[in-house]
């Protein structure tokens, strides 16, 4: 049987380090997009607190004597 240059080279298994790496990457991804889906989820959050705060109702002065 003749062998294809890559798996002479590879002993007789493909080279799949570049799946792996493609599989790491997305995973790495995955991680990086839920922290930043987290962070933004508290910056709306703070943004929501903030509203109230500028919108609460003053009080009253009191009178002048």
């Amino acid at each position: 049987m003749i062998r294809q240059p890559f798996e002479a080279a590879t002993g007789g298994l493909p080279n799949t380090n570049a799946g792996d790496r493609a599989s790491v990457a997305t995973q790495e991804l995955d991680t990086a997009f839920a922290a930043f889906r987290e962070t933004l989820a508290e910056f709306d959050a703070a943004l929501a607190n903030l509203e109230v705060y500028l919108n609460r109702p003053f009080p009253e002065a009191p009178p002048c004597l």
